[in-house]
Order: structure tokens, then sequence, then C-alpha cells
């Protein structure tokens, strides 16, 4: 897959582009690849874009087929497919790296697809929508295989961590649990919430599965027994739109429509950190296979941050500065992120003129400052072996850096 490290402007100049720039409507859902690496995104815009989870930068060419906007992603078990949904009622599956369709549209939706997952071992996709229907699907040869009926408009459906059950949230204030094999409920419907049921996440060994609301609780059920592990925990201040355990479990982060992002102790219900504040509402969350987790939500907007400690990591870390001319850069932005080779350390390059390395592991402010250019960094890179770093900046020189 090609990337896209530059773009140009209306005047044809090339300029290098800031991280998660390139839809121009709201992102609705975000997905980590299975092995970390890639994010992709979904848009009321249409599109698919893939992006470098490290850099933040477009790879490849949108994905586009859709005939209106994008609600949900996934990935596939293997990584090398994406599944979407959209307003126009139907399903894709593409190959990553062709960019192409290679199943769909799938059709049997009559409303929105609100929900796109594949099962664990990838043979199975699971879609709900808004039509009252949980449909799933062969994953190779596209064909629904199975359909469940619900009360009311549904959210979002997840496959257990086994792939042997389906949770779905609802807008009749439940949660239920579906038996794949049997099409029947493991449990009597799950009652708690006193308004529509908006996400549902399981816990990676299975033993609790997440449930959000619009009353702005997030209760947590035993899967063995249907029963409430504790009383709901409290503090978002509007619906809880998306949920999402860490990759071992030691968190839930929560995302909310009141544009903030919790974590909360699985075990005792406590918050770990939050609220931590977005630009707008958060529609969408992801976690990746380590430690970090990706937000989407209104005004095209995406940032990363530590899953443990909720500190941002894209884009962040640089002051806006003003210039000659009174001129102002007010996005704070970071430009421009390298890691090093050992993936501990990485540099950022910003428009206030500074280049700074962090510490990956440490929450803490950047570990070193330096600049000696006197216009924005616009691009870095380090050496394979971290000895060196290389930046190029808008007062059209170059400067290599012994680190």
């Amino acid at each position: 897959m090609p990337s896209s490290d530059t773009s140009s402007d209306s005047e044809g100049n090339t300029r290098t582009p800031k991280p998660f720039e390139g839809h121009t409507d709201d992102v609705w859902d975000v997905a980590y690849s299975p092995d970390g690496a890639w994010i992709a995104s979904a848009s009321n815009d249409g599109t698919i874009r893939i992006w470098d989870s490290k850099t933040g930068l477009s790879v490849g060419q949108p994905l586009i087929g859709h005939k209106d906007g994008i609600y949900v992603i996934a990935f596939s078990p293997q990584g090398d497919r994406i599944v979407s949904g959209s307003d126009d009622k139907t399903l894709r599956v593409w190959d990553i790296s062709t960019q192409e369709v290679v199943l769909g549209p799938l059709d049997g939706h009559t409303d929105v697809v609100n929900s796109v997952q594949y099962s664990p071992d990838g043979q199975l996709i699971c879609s709900a929508s808004s039509d009252r229907f949980v449909r799933l699907w062969n994953a190779q040869s596209g064909e629904c295989t199975t359909t469940l009926e619900h009360p009311n408009k549904l959210t979002l459906a997840s496959f257990s961590p086994c792939g042997a059950h389906v949770a779905t949230a609802c807008d009749d204030n439940m949660v239920r649990v579906w038996v794949v094999a049997t099409r029947i409920l493991l449990h009597p419907p799950l009652a708690a919430h006193k308004s529509e049921v908006w996400s549902v996440a399981y816990s990676p060994d299975g033993r609790f599965l997440a449930s959000g609301s619009r009353d702005c609780t997030i209760c947590l059920w035993d899967t063995d027994t249907g029963k409430l592990c504790r009383r709901p925990m409290k503090g978002h201040r509007l619906a809880v739109s998306s949920l999402a355990f860490t990759n071992h479990g030691q968190a839930l982060i929560s995302a909310s429509y009141d544009r903030s992002l919790r974590a909360w102790d699985p075990v005792t219900g406590d918050c770990l950190w939050g609220p931590m504040f977005s630009d707008g509402r958060v529609n969408g969350i992801s976690v990746s296979p380590t430690k970090h987790v990706v937000a989407c939500g209104r005004g095209y907007s995406m940032c990363i941050r530590d899953a443990m400690s909720g500190k941002l990591v894209l884009p962040e870390g640089h002051e806006p500065k003003r210039y000659k001319g009174n001129l102002m850069l007010t996005i704070g932005s970071v430009n421009s992120l390298a890691w090093f080779p050992c993936e501990t350390r990485f540099a950022t390059a910003g428009f206030n003129d500074t280049i700074r390395v962090w510490d990956a592991k440490k929450n803490k402010d950047s570990i070193e400052v330096f600049s000696d250019q006197t216009i924005g960094t616009t691009s870095i890179d380090i050496s394979f072996d971290g000895s060196m770093l290389v930046s190029s900046s808008e007062d059209h020189t170059i400067c290599l850096w012994n680190l």
C-alpha cells in the first residue's frame, strides 16, 4: 500500500500533512489493525482512510464505494481485510493490499448499519442495524446465515472472545446475549439501564460484559450468570457512546457525547483517569494491542491517548507561537513524528520551531527540546541506529542533529 507522505494545496505547493488530516466530515468509527500498525477510520464523508498508527499520517488512497456516510468498520483477525457498514444499508468487505471491494455490497438490512465485527476465527461477520435485526454473514461468500430479531433498533453487536456468543445493545434498554450455534438467548435480557443501550464490550478473558447507555451509566455483567457485578458506574454527563477494554483487561475505556473519555477499573469500578475532553462529542474508540486508545468524533477529528494514563499522544506536545506579521499558529500542532528503533522513544516536530523527544513509557513532559531553525519544522526522521535526526523547515533549510 503506497504511503501518502505529502499533499498539495490549491496552488500546487507541496506540504507535509498533519496527523489524521483528510476527512471532510464527522468521523464515526475507528479501528486498530490486529498488529496495531494501522488505524482505519470511517467518516460521514463516505470514505474509509488508513493511517500509520505511529505518525497519524494517511497511507494509500481513501476507500470509496459506499453511497452514503460510513458509520462502522472492523478489521479481520488476520488484518488483511476491513468490513464496513453504511447509512446506505449495506456492508462491504475491502482487501487492504489492493484497496478494492472483495465482497459486497451485502444487502439485507432495511435501515442504517450501526455495527460490524468479525468473529474471532474470521469465519463470520456480525452486523446490527436500526431495522431491529442482527445478521451473521459468511465472511468468505457473503451469504447471510442467521438473523436475530429484536423489539427495537440496535446500536451495536459484539462477539464474545470465544466466538460462541453475540451480545447486543438495544433501544429497549436491554442487553441480550445470544448463542450463535442455537440462535437462542443465553440468559433472559439483561435489565439495569434506564434508557437506550448504545454500546457493549467483552473483556479479553470473557469474564465480563460491559454496557453503556444513554442514561450516562456503565454496567458490568458477569457473563456466566448474567448478573450485575456491582452498581452502575457513573461519571459521564451524557450518553455513553462507545466502550473498549484494554488488551489485558486492566482498564475499561468509555467515550461519551459529553466530549470526554474515561478509564475504569473493571474489578473495583473506580475511575482510573478522566474525564479527558475533546473538541466535540466522541463517537467511537478502539484500543491497540499494546497500550493506546484512538478516539474519533465531531469535526472530523481523531486523537491517540495512552490507555493507562489518558495522556494525549497524537496530536500533542507543541504550543502555538507568534511569528512576524502577527501570524498565530493556533493548532498547537505536531506536524511530524518519528520513532526511535527501540520504539521506547519518539520525536515530534511542531510549528513552534521545536523538536521534542519523548519517553513512551513515562507519563511526563518531553525529555529533550531543541531547535535551530527560524520557521516551523515541517518534517523529521531518525536514522536506523537512532543516533541522528534530520529535520526540514519552512525556512528552506535541512538540519542534521547528533542525538
